[in-house]
């Protein structure tokens, strides 16, 4: 299983679960959430400012709400906890 587009979510809740802020830290939750055997969606959204307030944007993650906690733990346990957003 791997990255899919939103539509194979149709009929189900999707849980933002992580947001990467830099490339390292997205393509390492898609390695993890890949190797989990984990459908998930990945959206570019804004994540914030720069030093001189231009917009930044970061690579948010999304799961099917039935596989949020557990992707959270998987994510956690490889390291990237400050991404995060779910308990």
């Amino acid at each position: 299983m791997a990255r899919v587009e939103p539509e194979a979510f149709e009929d189900q809740e999707l849980i933002r679960v992580f947001m990467a802020g830099t490339l390292r830290d997205a393509l390492r939750a898609e390695e993890v959430l890949t190797e989990r055997g984990v459908n998930y969606v990945v959206e570019v959204e804004p994540y914030g400012r720069t030093l001189l307030g231009s917009p930044r944007n970061g690579a948010a993650f999304y799961v099917a709400d039935g596989q949020a906690q557990y992707c959270g733990a998987q994510l956690v346990d490889a390291g990237l906890g400050r991404g995060v957003l779910i308990e």
